[in-house]
């Protein structure tokens, strides 16, 4: 009978007769092995979900920064060049909403 024959009908591993490590051992260095195992492949889940995301984000990043997009959504403000007549203009806004106010208080 080989050495291998003899290991496996005393019921121990090739490894446990090779080396001289008991079953138990073996089987909680199997079990470590396995859960360390899961648990990097649920890292590179994890990292390749994060990846996808920091794409996407990357995308849209790019779509809002291209100046010939506009988002439909936003609001596009622009202001005259001149300085006298915004000012004119901010005051107007401010007048009407004075006025608005005085009005609303008087009711």
């Amino acid at each position: 009978m080989t050495a291998d024959q003899q290991t496996h009908a005393s019921g121990g591993s090739p490894l446990e007769h090779e080396l001289s490590i008991p079953s138990a051992t073996v089987l909680r260095g199997a079990t470590s092995l396995r859960q360390l195992r899961d648990r990097v492949q649920a890292l590179v889940n994890e990292l390749d979900r994060l990846r996808k995301i920091n794409q996407e984000f990357a995308e849209r990043i790019t779509e809002l920064e291209s100046p010939g997009k506009k988002n439909p959504n936003s609001v596009t403000l622009t202001f005259d060049n001149d300085k006298e007549k915004l000012l004119a203009r901010i005051n107007s806004f401010i007048k009407a909403i004075d006025d608005y106010l005085i009005l609303e208080e008087n009711k």
